[in-house]
């Protein structure tokens, strides 16, 4: 586990979701190949299980990818649905097809077994058959080509957006002002923060405005603020993954937990409060909502349906 994961990881990277698997299978058919030619010709027990932990070391990489695949393929709304028909399926042919190659190893031709070499077909029989399927599970991956192509590495051409971004960050490492990464992707802010993190410097945290301050850019906060959740929750989904099934996923995760209590983020002022509530009624005031005090349960309902415990 702690040696497939991380080539696993790498390998997915280098290659795409869709060559990752085809080479891993291919190689997988070919060691399953070898130990059938082993299994019949050898008697080095050593050798045979050289090529079994082989085809065993590519199989499961190629498993790896499985669930990223189609996490990446359904629409997000049925992508649980999807998963669940993944999972049965893999533990009805996990049950079925043990059943099925044992009653095929059965009828093998056993040169070795005494009083008779009962069977009908040439031994290794299933070894092959193993093989076989394997390198034919190469086939669903390459049609998958076109939706995961070989990744490339491109000449970054910076739109004119993130160009103004680029400018803004060299303008922060210039003079330490926050309010130069006010209108910063969070995906970029996020990479300035590591950089601080990483020198040992205090993380920047850009000044409140008020209402007032903000009301030309509502629609920039808007634009931002939505990409800014995109990118917060799938660095959370990558996060999880990298905690339940990468090595080290779990060490850096209490370390990043350590460092943000270290902040200590959770902990309100009273300025705080005042600044998000005065900016929050002012808000639904601008929008035409109809006053609190006219419907208490109303908003307090809403607050506690969009911010849950």
């Amino acid at each position: 586990v702690f040696v497939v994961i991380p080539v696993s990881l790498k390998m997915s990277k280098a290659l795409g979701f869709a060559f990752m698997p085809i080479c891993t299978q291919f190689l997988a058919g070919l060691f399953t190949m070898a130990m059938s030619i082993s299994w019949m010709n050898s008697e080095e027990v050593a050798l045979y299980l050289v090529f079994f932990f082989g085809q065993a070391f590519f199989t499961t990489n190629a498993m790896m990818v499985v669930t990223p695949t189609v996490v990446s393929l359904v629409p997000a709304k049925v992508k649980t649905y999807w998963l669940g028909y993944m999972a049965s399926y893999s533990s009805l042919t996990s049950a079925i097809c043990p059943l099925l190659m044992s009653l095929l190893f059965d009828q093998e031709k056993c040169d070795k077994c005494k009083p008779s070499k009962d069977g009908s077909i040439p031994t290794g029989t299933f070894l092959f058959i193993s093989a076989g399927f394997t390198l034919l599970s190469c086939v669903p991956y390459a049609l998958l080509i076109g939706q995961f192509p070989l990744p490339t590495k491109k000449k970054e051409e910076l739109t004119p957006e993130e160009e103004e971004e680029q400018a803004l960050i060299d303008q922060f490492w210039k003079d330490s002002n926050p309010e130069h990464l006010r209108f910063v992707s969070f995906d970029k802010r996020f990479k300035v923060q590591q950089t601080l993190r990483a020198q040992g410097k205090k993380l920047v945290n850009v000044p409140w405005r008020s209402f007032e301050e903000d009301l030309p850019d509502l629609e920039k906060i808007h634009r931002y603020g939505t990409k800014d959740l995109q990118f917060l929750l799938d660095m959370w989904e990558q996060q999880m993954y990298e905690y339940q099934y990468a090595p080290e996923g779990k060490s850096e995760h209490k370390k990043r937990l350590s460092m943000v209590r270290k902040d200590d983020p959770f902990t309100w002022a009273e300025e705080d409060r005042r600044l998000i509530g005065d900016w929050f009624a002012q808000w639904l005031e601008h929008a035409g909502y109809i006053r609190p005090s006219a419907f208490p349960r109303y908003y307090k309902n809403l607050m506690m349906t969009h911010f849950p415990l």
